[in-house]
């Protein structure tokens, strides 16, 4: 029985990838070889200001992203709390006030109770 094991553990020694692992070339950390950056565009100037300079368009910019900051808020809510049932029933019984719920007393065991 054990002459077919040390075979098959063999044979599986002989057809697997060991023999690569031992045959890895050295890597030489001396002097290595810097990567070429290639950039495919060149960078454009912008022409004009980057500030706003009608305090309207300001006003209608952060009206714009403080309602999709709500739409996202939302979605991440939907996703977590909405479909996770654990963590809307803690949410729950986290929004009862402390005087509200139930307090569990905890009954210390005797120190003889296992035997």
């Amino acid at each position: 029985m054990r002459k077919k094991h040390f075979i098959i553990f063999f044979l599986c020694l002989l057809f697997s990838n060991v023999h690569k692992v031992c045959a890895l070339e050295e890597i030489n950390l001396e002097n290595p070889e810097k990567p070429q950056i290639i950039y495919s565009k060149k960078p454009e100037k912008i022409k004009g200001s980057l500030f706003i300079e009608n305090s309207e368009e300001a006003q209608i910019l952060i009206q714009k992203q403080q309602e999709t900051d709500m739409k996202d808020i939302e979605n991440i809510w939907n996703a977590t709390v909405s479909n996770n049932p654990m963590i809307s029933f803690c949410l729950k019984k986290l929004a009862i006030p402390a005087e509200q719920r139930r307090v569990h007393s905890f009954r210390k065991w005797p120190d003889n109770a296992n035997t």
